[in-house]
């Protein structure tokens, strides 16, 4: 059985040697982004978010940034009952789309080789 968390890194185009050559890991931790395509990183959260103040998304905002040298746009993916935009957090030059994925439609982009999220993310890069 296929696990949503593989099927979102399908759909999205996960690749892993997309990852920015200049890449560079802080001295103490290393990053692993659950997405990593040509043109942007992500983190697929497995729960729920309803309160960013209570998880405000640090090593997405902060440490991919840094580590990508904030050269590819950065997501973080929440399972929904809708695929939707809900924010975007902002920190000096930093930047974190916060999107909403609908499974139903994860699953019908994987079995149908439909691309309606990763064209949703893309029209997100584009417009930003």
């Amino acid at each position: 059985m296929i696990c949503v968390f593989n099927l979102l890194q399908t759909v999205l185009g996960h690749n892993i040697s997309q990852k920015n050559p200049s890449w560079s890991d802080p001295n103490f931790k290393t990053l692993r982004p659950d997405i990593i395509s040509d043109t942007f990183i992500g983190d697929a959260k497995y729960y729920k978010v309803a309160n960013f103040s209570d998880n405000p998304f640090e090593k997405e905002l902060y440490a991919y940034n840094v580590a990508n040298d904030n050269s590819q746009p950065n997501f973080v993916f929440i399972p929904s009952e809708e695929t939707r935009h809900l924010q975007t957090l902002i920190h000096n030059s930093y930047r974190l789309e916060v999107v909403t994925v609908d499974l139903r439609n994860i699953l019908k982009d994987y079995y149908k080789k439909q691309y309606e999220t990763l064209n949703f993310v893309k029209t997100l890069i584009t417009n930003t």
